[in-house]
């Protein structure tokens, strides 16, 4: 039971996680010239945390419990 409440957790955090890179993403399109490498690199981020969160099961419980701590720095990136 407690790991399909992780589960849920660890989707919603994923994400979270996404939420920087679009937002940097949109910022950077705004940008009268604005770095295509840049743009690149969040939606790859956006779109590798998506497939996470598409593949994620509530099996996986060594991921999710990576997921779930804020001192995983593989998680926690800045943009």
């Amino acid at each position: 039971m407690a790991y399909s409440v992780d589960y849920e957790v660890a989707l919603e955090v994923l994400g979270q996680y996404k939420q920087p890179f679009v937002q940097a993403e949109f910022d950077e399109e705004q940008k009268e010239n604005p770095n295509k490498a840049f743009m690149d690199y969040c939606r790859a981020r956006i779109r590798a945390l998506g497939e996470l969160q598409d593949e994620l099961d509530t099996e996986d419980t060594e991921l999710i419990a990576k997921i779930l701590d804020p001192k995983n720095s593989k998680f926690f990136g800045a943009v």
